[in-house]
């Protein structure tokens, strides 16, 4: 045999479909993300606002499965299909909504840069997951950023969404928007409230 005798006898027996390992009926989530088909578009401010609602989720589900993460990966995909990713990873773990759009603004900026071609899917992703867990607060020597989870800003993001998904599990997913994803008549696009409703 040119796998040699014992690897031959294993092969075999899969091949029989015999397969004495244990089988495994539950698996840690190695990250947690959601992404949006969108209309082709070459239309960044539209790019941003898929964004921040999918980042919105993200963060909603994050917080419900009471984990945080230390890597946000960002990816658009232009027709052919080509798929371009960008990620960050940072000291601090976060599951803000706001972090997770304050790191993932520059991701999406940064890999809309690379062509003028049109987009087609917008997608968000936060790994290196753990458990929630207190943090430690940094000295106010500034206001800090919602992606420092110990400065003044990054406590008072995470108290706001704490909030908010209070509201939201006691009325419901619409009772709560973003001004942001909200039309000129100040109705919120489908794709958004099928995205909430989908959570």
């Amino acid at each position: 045999s040119r796998v040699g005798g014992g690897a031959a006898a294993h092969l075999r027996a899969l091949a029989e479909n015999r397969d004495p390992r244990q089988v495994q009926t539950s698996r840690k989530a190695g990250s947690i993300g959601s992404q949006s088909a969108i209309r082709s578009t070459t239309d960044h401010a539209e790019a941003h606002r898929v964004l921040l609602g999918l980042a919105d989720r993200v963060g909603r589900r994050l917080r419900a499965k009471a984990k945080m993460g230390r890597t946000v990966t960002v990816a658009i995909r232009h027709p052919g299909p080509r798929l371009v990713s960008r990620s960050i990873t940072v000291h601090e773990s976060v599951a803000s909504t706001d972090a997770l759009v304050e790191l993932g603004r520059p991701l999406l900026d940064d890999a809309l840069s690379e062509s003028d071609e049109p987009i087609t899917l917008v997608r968000i992703a936060v790994s290196h997951l753990e458990a929630e867990h207190p943090q430690q607060l940094e000295l106010p020597v500034d206001d800090g950023t919602a992606a420092r989870p110990g400065s003044a800003k990054g406590v008072a993001h995470r108290d706001l969404d704490r909030q908010i998904d209070e509201v939201r599990d006691k009325y419901g997913r619409a009772a709560v928007q973003r001004a942001s994803l909200l039309r000129d008549d100040g109705s919120v696009p489908d794709e958004f409230r099928e995205l909430a409703e989908k959570d």
